[in-house]
């Protein structure tokens, strides 16, 4: 059976315009069996919020914020959230917020064996939250959130401010950074759990690319740049919350030659299997087919220890959808 998930959106937090890909991920992970929306409605901001939220059946919930200093709906969005841990039979708590105050939501989610999905942006979210999450989907890099807080009175500057610097473009090619990544974390030094500093990391990549900043990839810090991989790198904080050190994620490249291969086989295998009118196999039938092709074929071979999880790692390559029969699940390459 799919895990039951409880969808609860800050929308004071995140744009209205990401809802449609939100209804579009989150039910990937499991059955949505309630789904709400948190704001005060009373400002104007948030009107689109509340019409879309409206048409596609949200429980719409208000909370006035009267101290005009802090935003009081998720204080309503963590007092239903527990209400729901502890009344409703839901195995996952999706929170759609780049907010830290909801940090010790989910540590009481976990103290209570649920699980939790973060969604927010790449350049909003808050580490701590990140970290919090037992899975984090970024959909979008940021953007200002609608604003509850009163106008703020406009200060005329003593002097006219320097124009801000514009950030570098993102990188044209993406997969570049994971193939240095990968030669930085082999060349830094490791200890017994794979796990590299920080620091070490970026004397790595310097060594490899003299010259290397993260902004010429879009972001302002090596972390702020291994925070939006989070199915390839691992990361790791001190107490007070700064990540200090990272690790290549489950193994994910053992052997750099493993992946293009790896590829072009699941690329044959899925020719190969029987398809739907929507070109999805069933897992089943894509695994036999794949030790048709290879005989030796393991997926611990690749780091993951069943045929889903090795897919869920290549997110850019391939989809997954369940079937709804239990555990039973389907995949495609994407387009």
């Amino acid at each position: 059976m799919a895990p039951k998930i409880a969808l609860l959106i800050d929308a004071e937090n995140i744009s209205h315009k990401y809802l449609p890909r939100i209804l579009e991920e989150v039910p990937r992970h499991g059955q949505v069996v309630l789904r709400a929306v948190y704001g005060d409605w009373q400002i104007p901001a948030l009107q689109k919020w509340h019409d879309i939220a409206e048409q596609n059946s949200f429980k719409i919930r208000h909370q006035s914020n009267a101290s005009k200093t802090k935003n009081s709906s998720d204080m309503k969005l963590i007092m239903d959230a527990m209400e729901v841990l502890f009344r409703t039979p839901v195995d996952i708590f999706c929170l759609v917020t780049n907010d830290a105050d909801y940090v010790p939501l989910c540590e009481k989610i976990h103290e209570c064996k649920k699980q939790v999905i973060g969604v927010g942006y790449q350049l909003n979210a808050s580490e701590a939250l990140i970290r919090a999450c037992d899975q984090f989907i970024f959909i979008g890099r940021g953007e200002a959130p609608a604003q509850s807080l009163i106008p703020l009175p406009i200060e005329i500057p003593l002097s006219l401010p320097k124009p801000p610097t514009p950030p570098a473009p993102p990188a044209s090619n993406p997969p570049d950074i994971r193939k240095l990544l990968s030669k930085a974390f082999d060349k830094a030094t490791q200890d017994a759990n794979r796990w590299v500093i920080l620091t070490a990391l970026g004397q790595a990549l310097s060594k490899i690319q003299p010259g290397f900043e993260t902004n010429s990839y879009g972001h302002s810090k090596l972390s702020h740049l291994l925070q939006s991989m989070p199915d390839f790198v691992e990361l790791q904080a001190n107490p007070n919350g700064t990540i200090k050190s990272a690790r290549l994620k489950q193994n994910v490249l053992l052997k750099q030659l493993q992946l293009p291969e790896l590829r072009k086989l699941l690329s044959e295998a899925f020719v190969k299997a029987p398809q739907d009118a929507n070109r999805w196999v069933v897992l089943g039938s894509l695994g036999n087919t794949l030790r048709q092709l290879h005989p030796d074929f393991k997926t611990n071979s690749y780091g993951h220890t069943n045929l889903t999880k090795l897919l869920q790692s290549m997110p850019d390559f391939v989809q997954l959808q369940d079937n709804g029969k239990g555990n039973d699940k389907s995949a495609r390459l994407k387009k």
